[in-house]
């Protein structure tokens, strides 16, 4: 078994940051639980330093800000994989946001692998080392832990500086350092983790599909939905499942009765919420209501040549990063293809400055933001593409 310590006391946590606030360095992970709760439980995090391997039990410490001052130090790098949960977590949990983070599998998409890759995929490709991963899904609120747990969540610190240091000279031999560093300050961004109250509502493709009724008995359902779940502490889905939602919103059309007559729906929900979803649809909206449901935007049908020009500028995109070793899906995230579909007027920041436009090229950019006006010519040995009104 792997030598470690195992910090289950503040004081413990305290002598380890006193032991590390020189530290260069500092790999982590963590382990927790969000099935079936509405908020996620942290329930281990893993470290790796100069100085060996740490398990921190943050079930037993309450208090964790003597280890966060050290994710926010700038003197000290944070070597993660796909760090963004983590960070996340810490964010919700005391509002922390880390500085110097160096993400392997960001690094990875800049040096030939795609993006995103699993973590033992990549440390077989760059270490040839081969994990273990039984234990991806197991209970880690369990104490006293198991030893193949113990070993499952060292595994995923071990070798964090050892992948460093090898895709850092692989970044700096390919000129793309400063892209990845780019890529990592969005992590330094309090903005990154703050999340709209009404994501769930805005983004809803059903409240897309609805008339004006009907979504203001959608939006209602799903405040409530939210409210009761963190009342209850229990995930959304375990007060009112996703797939019941449509059904509930159909049968409230014509009133509870229709409600009671639905086979589809379960009769445990009928008889605990009937009278709380047919109190929803009596008042009229709120000038708040009002408001959120003015900024629903209607699902446009985008022109067919409009959608065939964007598929092929991301073919191109493909190609070109094909040919250079950078993940497409870093250099033109898909969900920006998505945004353009459904809005030809939306611009996306990430492609107004920085690494893409050197990497892609200003012009490529451009087009991007005009794909309606743009025109695709075959020609007897060529394909051009051009500015003109289609």
């Amino acid at each position: 078994m792997t030598r470690y310590t195992f910090i289950q006391t503040p004081h413990a946590l305290r002598e380890f940051v006193e032991a590390h606030k020189d530290t260069p360095w500092l790999g982590f992970d963590t382990e927790f639980i969000g099935e079936k709760r509405y908020h996620t439980l942290l329930c281990l995090i893993q470290v790796s330093t100069p100085k060996g391997l740490f398990l921190i039990d943050p079930l037993r410490i309450e208090d964790l800000s003597p280890f966060e001052a050290l994710l926010t130090s700038p003197d000290i790098l944070k070597i993660t994989h796909s760090g963004e949960n983590d960070y996340r977590l810490l964010f919700r949990r005391s509002g922390i946001v880390p500085r110097n983070v160096f993400d392997t599998q960001i690094a990875a998409g800049f040096t030939g692998h795609n993006y995103p890759i699993g973590f033992d995929r990549l440390l077989r490709l760059e270490l040839g080392v081969k994990l273990n991963k039984s234990y991806s899904v197991t209970d880690w609120q369990a104490r006293p832990m198991k030893e193949e747990q113990i070993r499952y969540a060292l595994d995923d610190v071990i070798y964090l500086r050892d992948l460093w240091y090898k895709l850092d000279a692989k970044l700096r031999k390919f000129g793309r350092l400063s892209w990845v560093q780019e890529e990592f300050a969005v992590y330094e961004q309090a903005s990154f983790y703050k999340q709209d109250p009404n994501k769930e509502i805005l983004s809803s493709s059903l409240m897309q599909r609805l008339n004006k009724r009907d979504r203001l008995f959608l939006l209602r359902l799903l405040r409530w939905r939210d409210a009761e779940a963190r009342r209850r502490g229990h995930s959304r889905e375990m007060v009112l499942s996703k797939k019941n939602i449509p059904d509930v919103v159909k049968a409230m059309r014509s009133g509870g009765e229709a409600l009671r007559q639905n086979r589809r729906i379960p009769k445990h929900l009928l008889n605990k919420y009937n009278s709380i979803f047919s109190e929803m649809t009596k008042s009229p909206a709120t000038p708040e209501e009002e408001e959120l449901l003015q900024r629903i935007q209607e699902k446009k049908e985008a022109h067919p040549h409009y959608e065939l020009v964007l598929e092929l500028l991301y073919l191109l995109v493909q190609f070109k990063c094909a040919g250079e070793g950078v993940s497409p899906a870093l250099a033109m995230p898909r969900q920006i293809i998505r945004a353009l579909k459904e809005d030809p007027t939306y611009r996306a920041p990430i492609l107004s400055r920085g690494w893409r436009r050197e990497f892609l090229g200003g012009d490529f950019l451009d087009w991007l933001n005009q794909v309606d006006k743009l025109e695709v010519r075959f020609l007897q040995d060529k394909i051009e593409i051009l500015k003109g009104k289609v």
